[in-house]
């Protein structure tokens, strides 16, 4: 990807690619949705399956699940 070019003038140091790459579509949604969205599947875009609990529902402060993204080191 572009962004994880180093080197360059402006470049993300390691720290903070390491936050980038921590990022998802689940923790975007748990972050911006809005209050009454406390769950989401950690692969949003994938429906939770039933017959091998693949992509389970985890709840938006299971960090271990969607990890949040330490926006101090930006």
């Amino acid at each position: 990807f572009f962004y994880d070019q180093a080197g360059q003038k402006g470049s993300f140091t390691e720290y903070q690619l390491k936050e980038i790459k921590k990022s998802s579509w689940a923790r975007i949604l748990c972050d911006n949705v809005g209050r009454d969205f406390d769950s989401v599947q950690p692969l949003a875009f994938l429906q939770p399956t039933d017959s091998d609990g693949a992509n389970p529902y985890a709840n938006c402060l299971d960090e271990g699940m969607i990890p949040k993204v330490n926006l101090t080191l930006f």
